[in-house]
């Protein structure tokens, strides 16, 4: 009977110390992850067109519409999760906190794109370049457990 609840209140402990597990970000200054999109398309004419098309695609997970210098929509795929624009560093960092998947974020360019990844720099698939630019960044997340 001690060893089932020694085993129980273990497992309770590894818990909560998982729930409890502080991350940091290590950060790369003046690099940006530029994924290639897997599909493009001129008949959207904004943003929401752009996020509907990817919606009705099961292989996409992010959308992005650029409006020069003509209205193109990229889709792109995992390990890709989430897309958002015109965010600061802090927002962008916000934004993967409340995702548990996600691990890496990167944001800049004219857009100041945030773009969240479910996987660490080391297993960014080929299609995921690093690209050097003053102002960007890149934020890898470690937690401790």
């Amino acid at each position: 009977m001690n060893n089932l609840l020694c085993s129980v209140l273990l497992i309770f402990v590894t818990a909560i110390i998982l729930i409890d597990a502080q991350c940091n970000y290590i950060y790369t200054n003046d690099k940006y992850l530029d994924p290639e999109a897997f599909g493009s398309s001129t008949l959207e004419e904004d943003q929401s067109g752009c996020d509907q098309r990817c919606t009705t695609n099961t292989q996409c997970t992010g959308a992005f519409f650029a409006p020069e210098p003509v209205n193109i929509c990229y889709l792109y795929e995992a390990p890709l999760i989430s897309l958002y624009l015109d965010l600061d560093l802090t927002q962008c960092e916000d934004s993967c906190n409340q995702m548990d998947e996600c691990i890496t974020w990167s944001l800049g360019g004219r857009f100041q794109r945030c773009l969240l990844f479910n996987v660490d720099l080391d297993n960014l698939p080929s299609n995921v370049g690093q690209r050097d630019a003053d102002g960007e960044t890149i934020a890898e997340k470690q937690c401790l457990k």
